[in-house]
């Protein structure tokens, strides 16, 4: 008889790492959700391109005002959508890779990409974004990064002259020596 593998809650393999990656409309609750959700985004969907600057600010403003009215949060992807353009259009607008309507698009865009950033830290705080999910959007949206100071100094070694360095390092080197471009001659 084979042994049965008793799989651990949480940890490596886990059966409950991951518990919303299985997402199930089961209750009437949760079809709500996906009603609603799923509504404003068609919304967003049906929209035309927007044509000018004035248009575009107008457009996001509107977005941002129907996600207060509907209680939905805004994000970038549906902000981008409210457009009628892709996030990657968007992107090229913000970092001047494509000129929009005028140099004023990216700085429209790069507003309501703040107003998000904001929204999202300030959700964080309170609670209501999972630090994951933040830790995400603020790498892959708003130019964040995990970074670490490395600072280098020069070597002790570096004042040392060559001549001494050979001798120091004679029985790794063997009898070659060391030229000025750090290669093992052999004499």
């Amino acid at each position: 008889m084979a042994e049965e593998t008793v799989k651990p809650k949480r940890g490596r393999g886990g059966t409950q790492n991951f518990p919303s990656a299985k997402f199930e409309a089961d209750t009437e609750e949760k079809k709500t959700v996906v009603r609603n959700i799923l509504n404003e985004t068609l919304h967003e969907y049906r929209k035309p391109r927007v044509t000018s600057d004035k248009e575009l600010a107008e457009r996001i403003d509107e977005y941002f005002a129907q996600c207060a009215e509907t209680g939905l949060p805004p994000c970038v992807e549906g902000m981008c959508l409210s457009t009628g353009y892709t996030t990657d259009t968007c992107w090229d607008w913000e970092v001047g890779r494509n000129k929009g309507f005028s140099p004023e698009t990216s700085v429209i865009i790069k507003k309501a990409k703040a107003f998000l950033k904001t929204f999202d830290a300030k959700m964080a705080i309170a609670g209501q974004l999972s630090f994951l999910v933040y830790c995400f959007r603020a790498k892959n949206y708003y130019g964040m990064t995990d970074q670490k100071e490395v600072v280098i100094t020069p070597a002790v070694e570096a004042t040392i002259p060559q001549e001494v360095l050979e001798e120091r390092y004679r029985d790794v080197l063997g009898d070659g020596t060391i030229d000025t471009t750090g290669e093992e001659v052999k004499e």
